[in-house]
């Protein structure tokens, strides 16, 4: 795909996220409401949704960055996918304080050259974005996450 090519393609994906990004929208006015809850369900998912737009947007005034060949997905692209998948799936099973740390560590540690500076920091952001995500919807959101094997 030429550079040209690239930027017609990049239009087309960024109008179509536009359409369902839109549809999706119009779904969250049918979401339940309760006169306990002041930020409604339907906040994130719109926020969500507006950053999409927002993306959406930039991909059709702007097109793509580089006016070479768009890169094809790599294997690396479907490991993510699958790990996440993987994620999803293991999370009621083996839970949340053994799955997540792991899964944290291991996607960090995949973004940097590998090193034991670079293991350390890993394992760092592993524990923290995990205490912090539990803060967040236990005690912020009052959500029970997963305890799998933990019970």
């Amino acid at each position: 795909m030429g550079g040209g090519a690239g930027v017609l393609f990049d239009r087309w994906v960024g109008v179509v996220l536009l359409v369902a990004g839109a549809a999706l929208f119009g779904e969250t006015f049918f979401f339940r409401t309760f006169d306990w809850d002041p930020v409604g369900m339907a906040f994130w998912p719109r926020v969500l949704l507006g950053m999409m737009a927002a993306v959406a947007i930039w991909h059709i005034v702007k097109g793509r960055v580089a006016a070479d060949a768009a890169e094809p997905l790599t294997s690396r692209a479907f490991a993510v996918f699958g790990g996440g998948m993987v994620y999803v799936l293991l999370l009621d099973i083996v839970g949340f304080f053994i799955l997540t740390p792991a899964a944290l560590f291991l996607y960090s540690l995949w973004l940097r050259p590998l090193s034991a500076r670079a293991a350390a920091s890993s394992a760092l952001a592993a524990l923290f974005g995990t205490g912090l995500v539990y803060a967040i919807f236990e005690y912020g959101l009052d959500v029970i996450l997963p305890r799998g094997i933990l019970g």
